[in-house]
């Protein structure tokens, strides 16, 4: 997604390019008044502008990370220490020691062995290689922490080349079991990027808040089933229309990796001490992200060794930019009085709805909408802080308010709207067609699941 290529200009292009500046305008025909003022009409301006921009793919990533900022002080939206701020937290940090983390496994080819001996266990039944693909998918997001989704993505497309099913529904099938095994899993497992994103907005209305490593899991665990569920409506409804070998394909990867080398040996020892510090949480009260600011980087200490300087070039920078500058858009909204807005419309809808079926309800609609307009980091770093005062304003508890952005990312119906569905969307297994059509269904299934699973669960351990 983030490489520079030159514009081909397609009618496609065109449109996107017309679209992208015209949306923008849009906000400068509404009057300016006490509450709509040119600061904020600029903040918006130039950051639909950039996300449109993002959402279309039309240049780098790194660049709007960069231009975005850079942009709001030029037109003095916001002064440099708030359009930065994002900086002086330790989320960029974190996230910065996640994508290493994920880098060296890759790299010293333990994330692919443990797949493959997953992938080994499924045989060449069409439903179990399904679920193979899940299972593998579920256990290397559990290890990265959220940053499995292009290795996999790698993986499942190589699969699909050694079957020889390109371009058939089963490979559309892999292609979304794929997704839902590394983004859609995040709903009930521990992202780094996205608790460091939510919890470091949360923490400047609650000082300390954070969600750890367990209590992600504990609180989130029906979703895991919802999950499930859908992939297994996805192999009813995409047929196998030919007989499989995979199991074969992933023994030959398997013994082509041979035995384990002493970088995968020290490289999961690492993997321990950070797990081993997140589950330690409960009695330490450590802040989870300086597991991911330290323990990575003990890898490219001379004496250890397991990770080279190719290993370092290999961190998505791209990403931590991005995130930083998504985090200074929540941060130079609320300088500019945007949360107060959000409080003032949604607080007494919320208050009128009273049950909290209609109150999350409210919330997975609203991100719903957001998800067509901005990427979910931009959503997170926006609505986080006015979802939280007005869940103490209902005197409720703010975390499953947390919880609830974090699941209602993930229903989008287009690959846009979410880099690592159109990481994987970029390998070609799945068209545009089959991902909408897929995409509709495990909308409807997911916020079914939200609703009858997830909420009845959260009243059952006191978190409502």
């Amino acid at each position: 997604m983030n490489e520079v290529r030159k514009m081909k200009w397609t009618r496609a292009n065109l449109i996107k390019w017309i679209v992208t500046v015209f949306l923008p305008l849009t906000f400068l025909a509404i009057p300016v008044n006490t509450v709509y003022t040119t600061q904020m009409r600029s903040f918006f301006v130039i950051t639909v502008f950039s996300l449109c921009i993002i959402a279309f793919e039309l240049v780098d990533l790194m660049i709007i990370a960069a231009l975005m900022p850079a942009l709001w002080i030029a037109f003095k939206v916001a002064p440099a220490a708030t359009a930065f701020s994002a900086w002086s937290s330790t989320t960029p940090y974190m996230c910065m020691g996640a994508f290493m983390l994920a880098a060296i496994l890759e790299d010293c080819g333990l994330l692919k062995r443990i797949s493959y001996w997953i992938m080994t266990k499924t045989g060449d039944n069409y439903l179990m290689l399904l679920l193979g693909v899940f299972a593998a998918g579920l256990v290397l997001s559990i290890l990265t922490f959220g940053s499995a989704y292009i290795v996999m993505g790698a993986l499942c497309y190589g699969l699909c080349r050694s079957l020889n099913i390109l371009g058939t529904k089963m490979a559309a099938a892999v292609g979304m079991t794929c997704m839902i095994a590394t983004s859609a899993v995040k709903s009930f497992t521990y992202c780094a990027t996205i608790y460091g994103i939510v919890g470091g907005m949360a923490a400047q209305i609650i000082p300390g808040f954070q969600v750890t490593f367990l209590q992600s899991m504990l609180h989130n665990w029906p979703m895991g089933i919802v999950c499930l569920l859908t992939v297994i409506v996805i192999a009813k409804w995409y047929k196998a229309d030919r007989p499989l070998n995979g199991k074969a394909y992933f023994k030959k990867e398997l013994v082509a990796l041979g035995p384990m080398s002493r970088n995968e040996k020290i490289n999961v020892a690492i993997l321990g001490i950070i797990i081993a510090f997140l589950l330690s949480n409960p009695w330490h009260h450590l802040d989870v992200a300086y597991g991911f600011m330290i323990f990575p980087w003990l890898a490219f200490i001379p004496m250890i060794g397991s990770a080279t300087r190719e290993t370092l070039k290999k961190l998505n920078w791209e990403m931590v930019f991005f995130i930083a500058a998504c985090m200074g858009i929540g941060n130079v909204a609320g300088s500019l009085g945007f949360s107060t807005i959000i409080t003032d419309y949604c607080l007494p809808l919320f208050e009128r709805t009273g049950s909290p079926y209609g109150i999350f309800s409210i919330v997975f609609g609203l991100v719903f909408v957001f998800n067509f307009l901005m990427t979910p980091v931009a959503i997170w770093t926006l609505v986080t802080q006015p979802i939280i005062q007005i869940a103490l304003s209902l005197n409720m508890n703010p975390l499953p308010f947390v919880y609830a952005l974090v699941q209602s990312s993930e229903a989008i119906i287009l690959p846009y709207e979410y880099v690592s569905y159109l990481a994987i969307y970029a390998f070609g297994m799945i068209g545009m067609k089959d991902f909408i059509q897929m995409s509709l269904v495990r909308c409807l299934i997911y916020f079914a699941g939200f609703l009858l699973l997830l909420i009845p669960y959260w009243n059952l351990i006191g978190l409502l």
